[in-house]
């Protein structure tokens, strides 16, 4: 058996990650990835510790019953993605410029009963920085709002994070 490939692509405030299981074409059972971080987020369920660190269970907003209730995501161990490409999008201001840790594992079985597949020994870890920071900008109005870095910043952030 081989482990998910994972590849990360970064933005100052969102982290891409592709995935692919080559194992995952020979099974029937394969139903999509479990992805946990560290650090946490602040928003959603409460941290799990780990190993002694705390991570968070990547949100998902579709389980197999069908969407998650109004206002609420479902855990990514609960609801696996069922993509190959998924966003975090939960990166909080005050975590531009942190070390983030993703493991991404199979999930196989039945939509009614599934587990991480030997998450141990089957599972991938990526972990990438996101370099930048979002600058609080003055309006016309006198307050601060949230500047986003423009579509330039974003690709030499992410050339930088990946050494290019």
């Amino acid at each position: 058996m081989t482990k998910v490939i994972v590849r990360s692509y970064l933005s100052p405030t969102l982290v891409l990650l592709a995935m692919d299981w080559p194992d995952g074409a020979d099974r029937k059972d394969f139903l999509g990835f479990a992805i946990r971080r560290t650090p946490p987020f602040r928003s959603g369920d409460a941290p799990v510790t780990i190993d002694g660190k705390k991570w968070n269970w990547l949100p998902n907003r579709l389980g197999f019953e069908g969407p998650a209730p109004e206002g609420h995501d479902l855990p990514t161990d609960r609801a696996p993605i069922q993509k190959f490409m998924w966003w975090d999008a939960r990166i909080d201001e005050d975590q531009p410029g942190s070390k983030f840790t993703y493991v991404i594992a199979p999930v196989v079985g039945k939509p009614n009963q599934f587990g991480l597949v030997d998450a141990t020994a089957r599972a991938s870890m990526c972990s990438c920085r996101c370099t930048s920071s979002m600058e609080l900008a003055p309006t016309s109005t006198g307050r601060s709002s949230v500047r986003r870095p423009s579509p330039r910043e974003s690709i030499n952030c992410a050339r930088r994070a990946a050494g290019n």
